[in-house]
């Protein structure tokens, strides 16, 4: 491995990002409520050969019907989030805490619709 990539892999560790501990409280809670919804689908959510209600419209009703397991793109959604926006607040951290900690806060956000997302697709099956 190229020298200057190890020098950047063993800094990642040093920043001090990884030490601020509102930024890690954040990350921390977003990863746990992703962990969440995976086991509230996991167990609420279970496998069938029809088709199940993924989406309902107050005007509508249901709107969205596909197969059971296209439930599991909400936390998919929610890891692939967590992670651009850990990576974007990673980078900005050293210039701005204040944004680089309000990225990480929007995602926890993101984080709480799709878990009443969950809610929603689990009641309404």
């Amino acid at each position: 491995m190229n020298k200057k990539i190890k020098k950047e892999l063993l800094n990642i560790t040093k920043n001090k990002f990884w030490r601020d501990k509102t930024s890690m409280f954040v990350l921390l809670t977003n990863v746990l409520l992703n962990i969440v919804i995976w086991l509230f689908l996991v167990f609420r959510l279970e496998p069938s050969e029809y088709p199940v209600p993924l989406h309902f419209n107050i005007y509508f009703g249901i709107d969205v019907i596909d197969k059971w397991s296209q439930a599991f793109t909400i936390p998919g959604i929610g890891l692939i989030i967590i992670f651009i926006n850990l990576v974007l607040a990673y980078l900005v951290f050293p210039k701005e805490k204040f944004i680089a900690q309000f990225l990480l806060s929007s995602s926890l956000f993101v984080q709480i619709i799709l878990f009443l997302a969950g809610i929603g697709i689990v009641i309404i099956r």
